[in-house]
């Protein structure tokens, strides 16, 4: 069992030994439960952390297209990708 001290903030550090052998890396996402006076961290999957990311992005404007065409998505891929900055997407 390890003593971690919570800070000003209210932010923990997870000490190097556990993170290791649960598999935590620098910006994994936990999932937060409290259960009769205990506090329980379950790691989320990497494919929940790359959602959390793309909708960060979203919502930032650091999007593609939108596209008129497959062909027009397949071009702006081949080509550097060149972002453009929307506010919302069309629907098309």
């Amino acid at each position: 069992m390890s003593l971690i001290k919570i800070n000003p903030k209210g932010q923990v550090t997870i000490p190097t030994e556990l993170r290791r052998r649960a598999g935590l890396n620098a910006g994994d996402l936990l999932d937060a439960k409290l259960e009769r006076g205990k506090l329980t961290l379950t790691p989320r999957t990497s494919l929940d952390r790359d959602i959390a990311e793309s909708l960060d992005d979203l919502h930032a404007g650091r999007t593609y297209g939108p596209f008129d065409t497959v062909d027009g998505m397949m071009q702006s891929l081949r080509t550097g990708r060149k972002r453009k900055t929307v506010g919302r997407a069309k629907r098309t």
